[in-house]
């Protein structure tokens, strides 16, 4: 803590169990933050993930029958996820970088 927050701690009364239950209701709310911001990229990833197939397969047009329309499905909701999840998965090079600079940050 900074002097400037230690002062204000004291000032409001934020020693001890209400300093602690201050911290709790702070962790809560940005765990409640955190949920809602992941949410929300779940849904625009499902929304831009529903709209890719849908323009894959209005480019079927004629060519999607009773048939085969099972089959072409699987096919371009195969090939969208295959590009989302490259598009969503950690560069290995990025992590070991991050995890380099926070231990000579550490050192």
């Amino acid at each position: 803590f900074t002097d400037e927050q230690v002062k204000s701690d004291k000032r409001f009364s934020l020693m001890g169990p209400m300093r602690r239950k201050y911290a709790s209701v702070d962790s809560l709310w940005r765990s409640a933050v955190h949920l809602v911001l992941e949410q929300n990229s779940m849904d625009h990833l499902f929304e831009e993930i529903s709209a890719k197939v849908n323009d894959l397969l209005l480019e079927q047009g004629s060519h999607i029958n009773v048939q085969n329309v099972e089959r072409v499905f699987e096919e371009k909701w195969s090939q969208v996820m295959q590009e989302a999840l490259q598009k969503q998965r950690p560069s290995l090079e990025r992590v070991i970088q991050e995890v380099v600079s926070h231990f000579n940050a550490a050192l």
